[in-house]
């Protein structure tokens, strides 16, 4: 629908550990899919769903009894190399399983650079940083900010952790630890490519 540029879906490192200890409930936030649409810029999320219409329509029908917070969201600003949104953007495809990403969803803002107060400078002073990109909702929410902060292969959850403990910290933020599950781009057939990444995952398992 609309401008579909690409998307990927995160999935937490507890919902991982879950799945391998065999526990059928998922944690908290197990989930984050992002996707970006080109076009004129959105005043808000009505906006942007009236260029989309059928895109409510789907939302209910999926995540139909599940706690969500869809977010329509602008780009603050970011550091470091290329943010997941803007590779997606420009049509390409994230690495899937590869290093970590932290989202943190803030419920406000803070004063002075949004670097500092959202955590984005403490990520990259920790090292193993890639990209860092600060969002903003275009609506009231329980979120009105939400921080990507993506580390490469070779930094642990317990290094990212620690990163993001040296932040200030805005009291209220939900912040969990994501790899890229998977990640679709413009005309893929989404069911298929799932699968195919499925199966890549399985076999990589199993070798």
């Amino acid at each position: 629908s609309g401008d579909f540029k690409g998307a990927v879906m995160l999935r937490s490192l507890a919902s991982l550990q879950a799945e391998a200890e065999g526990d059928p409930e998922e944690p908290a936030f197990a989930y984050a899919s992002v996707s970006a649409f080109g076009g004129p810029a959105c005043s808000s999320r009505q906006d942007f769903l009236s260029r989309v219409p059928d895109l409510e329509f789907a939302q209910e029908i999926s995540h139909g009894g599940q706690a969500r917070h869809h977010m329509v969201m602008e780009e603050v600003g970011s550091l470091g190399g290329t943010p997941l949104l803007q590779k997606m953007d420009a049509g390409g495809v994230c690495k899937v399983d590869g290093g970590l990403v932290l989202v943190a969803a803030l419920p406000e803002g803070g004063d002075g650079a949004w670097e500092e107060w959202s955590g984005a400078t403490a990520c990259q002073q920790a090292g193993g940083l890639q990209a860092a990109a600060l969002y903003k909702n275009l609506d009231e929410g329980e979120y009105q900010y939400v921080l990507f902060a993506e580390f490469d292969g070779g930094t642990d959850e317990a290094a990212v952790h620690q990163a993001w403990d040296t932040a200030a910290g805005i009291p209220g933020t939900q912040t969990a630890v994501y790899r890229v599950h998977y990640s679709f781009v413009k005309d893929n057939a989404i069911g298929v490519t799932a699968a195919l990444i499925d199966k890549q995952r399985e076999q990589a398992s199993q070798s």
